[in-house]
């Protein structure tokens, strides 16, 4: 694949994560430039940008019109890019057989253990997502909050009480981060 260093970015993002879920999951040390090297050379596999292509719903016809569009390699590539940053977020980028092949070896340890430690760091980092954007929610809705805010009646006042305090229960109230519903509004926030 030409046009490699536009892969930087990306697969500088992938090693970092990787080295994150190493040393918090199995008391690993950062990865060797051999094992970089190698996670690169997974990265630009043609079977493997396939996955990454199908992981993101996009597909083959409009992989063709986009390169068509810009008449360059050096776009698609960084299309694809683009798509490798978007994927790393995902569980499922690390099911594929060769991530998971190369997470075992690096850890030496059963395909189960590696998918459950994956599950594990991936339900983590959900709940921490869901505690952001309730901090978010919490944050636009406090001037609710203050005991001196104009509310039209009573009523209105106990339904952003109760809105914030539903916010405020849902990390703990809560027992699968991925398919969190927040609590919708009294009124448009602004």
């Amino acid at each position: 694949m030409y046009y490699n260093w536009v892969l930087d970015k990306p697969v500088k993002s992938l090693i970092e994560r990787f080295n994150i879920f190493f040393e918090e999951n199995f008391k690993l040390g950062k990865m060797t430039y051999e094992e970089e090297d190698e996670l690169r050379r997974i990265c630009i596999i043609p079977e493997f940008v396939d996955f990454v292509h199908q992981l993101n719903n996009v597909s083959q016809k409009s992989i063709r019109i986009h390169s068509w569009a810009f008449k360059c390699h050096y776009d698609t590539v960084r299309f694809y890019a683009f798509l490798l940053l978007s994927s790393i977020k995902t569980v499922e980028f690390y099911q594929h057989p060769l991530v998971l092949n190369f997470i075992i070896r690096h850890v030496d340890a059963s395909l189960d253990d590696v998918q459950l430690c994956l599950h594990n760091h991936f339900t983590q980092l959900q709940f921490i997502k869901v505690r952001e954007r309730r901090d978010e929610l919490l944050f636009a809705t406090d001037k609710y909050a203050l005991v001196d805010y104009p509310f039209k009646d009573n009523e209105e006042k106990i339904k952003w009480f109760e809105y914030r305090q539903m916010l405020r229960d849902l990390p703990g109230s809560i027992q699968d981060p991925f398919t969190v519903v927040f609590p919708s509004s009294p009124a448009p926030v602004k």
